[in-house]
């Protein structure tokens, strides 16, 4: 009743009443359902929002980056014990002895720890990617060290991993679409950086008033960072602040004084330098604060490391930690056990026994303790500004929006579908495989003939003589079993051909399977064993040496890497049997089992380290097998025979070889658990061959095996108590078998019978010796059953199933309604998509303009000084249209005008200096005069000019602080960059230098833009500036190779022609990252063209190069038709070709890609507004 209640409840604030819906009873079970469905989900999915990580950084965040960076003859200290060893149990390139902060936000999240970028080969970034390198710094190395800031650490700054992961990009998703997609469902994690760009400072010996100087610069960066980031669709950041840096064992060191006022009483931290972080932090918060109000769309969250972090040193033994927690775990002298240069890792550096006692792992980072806790007050406590929201609701539950009862229903019946398929799917993929191959690595029981195909012929193995094989093969095949082994059932199980060996075949298809197992193999290195004194000459073909021949194999057996990552995510991975030999080889060689267990941490670590390469690799499903009962093998029973019974079981086993080999299993167990909480998304199954084993031998008879004398000795040996052939050769005379190898356990010894080794499959694929067991839901019966076919199911079916289980429904097919309801649920589901999915098509509400004289307004005029008006203040400017100066630079309309008219709006107001305008329908901010680049960057190349300093910069900063007052589309800009330095007589070269600048700064303003919701922009190109009659006369010359046939400069309409190609390949660019956004290049060099090359075409006087009136100065002569021109004032175009400029774009070939106006009314589309209309007769 309470969960009812519960439903109830959650339904009613829905604003859905139940009892008032039509058809209750059915309504009411798919309510239910729906809302089980989504609970259910939500309750597993919580805190799963994300679905991956994106991380930028320095130490703090590195997960193995700077170690990937360095030369291998030149690691750094963290690629050295004791980093990593309390959790991975060996180094993995943290900054830490365990986990990161990092780590655990992606272990709350349910996700994959988070693989470094730089150095990963095959890494999987599907679940996310980390490019924080220690020892990074915000700002460029080149800028630091120009002020005397000099570190040798790295030179991967924040721009530097940012343009890492831009360049990532399309090996991440396959499309654009899927790019924005993946960056918006990512938390961001913006470092910690930025610390190092003070750290540096404060070690160099900068004095504090200096390094305070930096900080504004660290935040700007970091800031421009998100923005870039928010424009790719970046939707979640976590932005952490500075530690308290007081209290860093690095400072506390460095600035030891015997002056206890320095010092906080209660933490023993410096307080000069807490201030200093806090100050830093408050800095960011103020900026972070800012960039809220411009992307409210956008969830930014400050954690805060500083109040995170102090907590624990001002109360130490509250969290577990020593009452002393200042001094480091692992250092060398000095109070706080820190000496700079003697690192830890460092040879002769010690560190403590306890390392979660520490808050302070290396003077500089925290343990794995302290990052923990730290990561907790972030994800469930106080330590975040916002906090975390993690709800277990849709967003489609939380709001109805006062929509209908019929309307809400068809949104909540396609999210209903959407949900339950999203299920099937999301169980398909974790748990019910239809896997379409199985990949192997391993020792001799998974031997398919590897070793026969790696061995001389002159010098075969005992497995490539008879007996091997005979039973069901009839020959030998490399087995070592009289016939199939368990891979060979496990691939009859999944309908799958036997998996051929790999070394020395020829021609084989591995499309199903390919197996890198081989007789003798090892775990561990063939040379390190050997170190160890355990020499053995069977092979040396490692788990190492195999991964690496799967590795080279690759590109021979999938087409492509997609193609590859597809194959390896669809396989079923099995990882051995592998180990057994490495404990086998030292046992047999008389070695002291003490000795022997030491080596099983270091098997399980290699066992473990290629499974997480695998995943790494897109491996999804694993199957790992532990080890043997060792003391029921019959080479063993022999080597350590004794007449002290008090050694066996009752079984006649050996107990402490079984109590060994279990204790390797239990080691096995706990690490792939471990595994199984660090990758979620990968299925991990351990198969238990230890009990499948022992009960053969505990109750043969039960399994049709021999009971009398003993289920012990081997099918096939040379007699006596156990009948063992260890050290002998098979094919040899003198060997005997029994004439029924299927009433044995054991069939040489040292492998099993063919009818053991089914048992075993059959108790790993249906029975209770698979942990976790596996789902063969999906499976359908006959291959559960008897291990046919392939088979191939419907998605559609499944839902259908599973949907008339769920209301109680017995078929599909009755009643008819159900059917129809769900084709109902199908159709709305369609609709939906159709009506909410983005068009080219749009009815804009308004247009907001950026640019310079060629789309003003009249922003020139309101900025300039009443007593100095420019030229556009006084007639002729104006006139045609309006009969008064307008502020634009024509007769009369502009293009912009134009283009208003057509969209049905008023014509756009100008921004600067308007008092009480309207700003509904658009808003302008481009000024005459205005250029791209800011007017410092042209002046430091000698480009001077005293028009405007109102860049394209400060054009988007206003229009980003009048939002609040508000609540693009930038016109032609940048061609005044150009003007200037041309006016200035600066060779055409050094102009070139500024093409790559402007159009950089034209589409980071586009992208910044888009981050605040763009969705359509015009991005006019330059006009043919060797036809503007300012340029004819500046650059006037004898030589007629100099013109063209319509009598324009050529070398400046190719300078312009240059500028272009840039600007559209810039912009192909863009649509590539932003394939929701419309942006549209306006060809304004082709559209001007053609009005110079036919001016009678179009209505021009045959004289197309002179201006109607001059340079447009006050008191100048000007024609008497405008019309009839294409100049106006020997820079600026007359309204009409401005007129026919717009249609062009509008309607005809200049826009690329074309306008489509198919969605815009008729009359729209075929006239002007009426606003313009009215305001042209009232001004007649």
């Amino acid at each position: 009743m309470a969960n009812w209640k519960g439903r109830d409840e959650c339904w009613s604030n829905l604003g859905v009443s139940v009892s008032h819906m039509a058809s209750p009873p059915l309504l009411k079970k798919l309510v239910t359902f729906f809302l089980s469905s989504t609970l259910f989900l939500a309750k597993a999915n919580s805190e799963s929002r994300f679905k991956s990580i994106i991380s930028f950084g320095d130490s703090i965040a590195d997960t193995g980056n700077l170690l990937g960076l360095s030369d291998p003859n030149d690691l750094p200290h963290v690629a050295f014990p004791p980093y990593g060893e309390t959790f991975f149990n060996h180094s993995t390139g943290r900054f830490s002895n365990g986990r990161l902060i990092i780590d655990f936000i992606a272990e709350y999240l349910g996700l994959p720890l988070v693989p470094p970028f730089y150095g990963s080969q095959n890494a999987n970034f599907d679940k996310g990617v980390n490019f924080a390198v220690g020892g990074a710094t915000a700002l460029e190395r080149s800028f630091l060290e120009e002020r005397g800031i000099h570190f040798a650490y790295t030179n991967v700054s924040l721009g530097v991993q940012l343009q890492s992961f831009k360049n990532l990009l399309p090996n991440l998703c396959d499309s654009p679409s899927e790019c924005r997609d993946m960056i918006e469902d990512a938390l961001i994690l913006m470092g910690e950086v930025g610390g190092n760009d003070l750290n540096y400072a404060f070690f160099v010996g900068k004095p504090i008033e200096e390094i305070k100087e930096l900080i504004p610069l660290v935040i700007t960066t970091i800031s421009s960072a998100i923005t870039e980031l928010i424009g790719m669709g970046g939707r979640t950041f976590l932005v952490p602040g500075n530690f308290p840096l007081g209290c860093s064992v690095a400072y506390l060191t460095l600035y030891q004084t015997s002056n206890m006022e320095e010092y906080d009483p209660v933490t023993g931290c410096l307080k000069w330098l807490n201030k200093f972080a806090e100050y830093f932090n408050e800095q960011l918060q103020a900026e972070l604060d800012r960039l809220r109000k411009l992307y409210p769309h956008v969830n930014i969250i400050y954690a805060d490391y500083y109040n995170a972090l102090s907590r624990i040193f001002q109360e130490p033994a509250k969290f577990g930690f020593m009452n002393r927690p200042l001094p480091a775990c692992c250092g060398l002298g000095g109070q706080y056990n820190y000496t700079p240069g003697k690192k830890c890792g460092f040879e002769g550096v010690e560190y403590c026994d306890d390392p979660s006692k520490y808050v302070n792992w290396d003077g500089v980072h925290m343990t794995e303790a302290a990052y923990r806790l730290i990561a907790e007050g972030l994800l469930k406590g106080p330590y975040v500004i916002p906090p975390f929201n993690w709800s277990c609701l849709s967003s489609e539950l939380k709001k109805n929006n006062g929509s209908s009862d019929a309307e809400f229903s068809l949104k909540l019946l396609s999210f209903f579908l959407s949900t339950l398929f999203l299920t099937i799917v999301v169980n398909s993929e974790t748990h019910c495989r239809n896997f379409k191959s199985i990949i192997s690595f391993g020792d001799s029981t998974a031997d398919t003939g590897n070793l026969i195909g790696l061995s001389d012929p002159d010098d075969l193995p005992a497995a490539a003589f008879p007996p091997y094989g005979e039973t069901f093969f009839h020959h030998p095949t490399g087995r070592f079993s009289n016939g199939r082994l368990i891979i060979d059932f496990i691939a009859e199980f999944l309908g799958l051909p036997f998996v051929p060996p790999f070394y020395g075949s020829q021609n084989a298809n591995f499309e199903k399977g390919v197996n890198f197992a081989v007789g003798g193999a090892t775990a561990l290195e063939h040379s390190f064993l050997v170190e160890r004194g355990i020499n053995l000459d069977f092979t040396n073909v490692s788990l190492g040496v195999q991964l690496q021949s799967f590795k080279d194999a690759l590109p021979s057996l999938c087409g492509s890497p997609s193609d590859c990552r597809d194959m390896i995510e669809n396989a079923l991975i099995l990882m051995g049997e592998i180990g057994g030999n490495d404990y086998n080889y030292p046992l047999f060689l008389g070695k002291p089992i003490q000795e022997v267990r030491e080596l099983v941490p270091l098997v399980v670590t290699t066992i473990s380290s290629a499974i997480t390469e695998l995943i790494s690799m897109g491996g999804k499903t694993f199957l790992v097998p532990g080890q043997f009962p060792l003391g029921c093998s019959t080479t063993y029973l022999q080597s350590y025979k004794t007449s002290n019974a008090e050694e066996y079981d009752s079984t006649g086993c050996l107990k402490w070889l079984n109590e060994f080999g279990k204790n390797q299993g239990d080691q096995l167990l706990v690490e792939l658990k471990k595994l199984q909480k660090l990758y979620p998304h990968v299925y991990i199954i351990y198969a238990d061959y230890y009990n499948i084993l022992l009960r053969f031998i505990q109750e043969p008879a039960k399994y049709g095996f021999l009971s009398k004398p003993s289920p012990l000795p081997p099918c096939c040996g040379t007699g006596g108590s156990y009948s063992s052939v260890f050290g002998r050769t098979f094919g040899l005379k003198g060997l005997k078998c029994c004439n029924d190898p299927s009433k044995y356990v054991d069939w040489d010894s040292a492998h099993m019978t063919e009818a053991a080794y089914r048992l075993m499959a059959e108790g790993v694929l249906k029975g209770p010796y698979a942990i976790p067991p596996f789902d063969w839901s999906c499976f359908n019966p006959e291959i559960k059953n008897s291990g046919s076919s392939d088979t191939e199911h419907s998605s559609m079916d499944e839902v259908e199933q599973a949907t008339s289980k769920t209301l109680g429904m017995t078929s599909l097919d009755s009643p008819p309604r159900m059917k129809k309801l769900l084709s109902f649920f199908l159709s709305t589901l369609f609709l939906l998509t159709v009506v909410n999915s983005e068009t080219t098509c749009r009815n804009f509400k308004s247009i907001i303009s950026f640019g310079d004289s060629i789309a003003d307004t009249g922003n020139l005029l309101g900025l300039s000084d009443p007593n100095n008006l420019p030229k556009v203040a006084f007639p002729p400017y104006g006139e045609t249209f309006f009969h008064h100066p307008t502020g634009r630079f024509s007769n009369g309309r502009l293009i912009i005008d134009f283009i208003a008219e057509f969209l049905g709006f008023p014509l756009v107001p100008p921004f600067y200096g308007s008092q009480n305008a309207n700003f509904e329908k658009g808003v302008n901010f481009a000024v005459g005069g205005a250029t791209a680049l800011e007017p410092s960057v042209l002046e430091e190349r000698g480009i001077h000019f005293a028009y405007t300093n109102v860049s394209l910069g400060v054009q988007l900063q206003s229009f980003k602080d009048s939002l609040p007052n508000l609540c693009g589309s930038p016109t032609e800009i940048g061609g005044n960059d150009y003007n200037y330095p041309l006016f200035l007589g600066k060779p055409i070269e050094e102009i070139r230098e500024l093409v790559p600048l402007v159009i950089t700064t034209i589409s980071s303003a586009i992208t910044e833009l888009i981050s605040m919701g763009g969705r359509t922009f015009l991005v006019p190109g330059e006009f043919p500036i060797g036809c503007a009659v300012i340029y004819l006369t500046l650059y006037k010359t004898p030589n007629k190779e100099a013109y063209d046939s319509s009598g324009c400069l050529k070398w400046l309409n190719e300078f312009a022609v240059y500028h272009d190609d840039q600007l559209q390949a810039e912009l192909n660019k863009l649509r590539k990252l932003y394939p929701h956004v419309n942006i549209i290049y306006a060809d304004y060099y082709n559209a001007l063209l053609r009005l110079s090359q036919e001016p009678t075409k179009f209505g021009f006087i045959d004289r197309r190069l002179p201006a109607c009136c001059g340079f447009g100065e006050k008191g100048m002569e000007c024609c008497s038709d405008p019309s009839k021109y294409v100049s106006w004032d020997s820079v600026h175009m007359t309204e009409a070709a401005y007129r026919f400029m717009a249609e062009g774009v509008l309607k005809g070939p200049y826009a690329i890609p074309p306008f489509d106006w198919s969605c815009l009314n008729p009359e729209i589309k075929n006239s002007g507004s009426s606003d313009t209309k009215k305001y042209h007769l009232m001004n007649h």
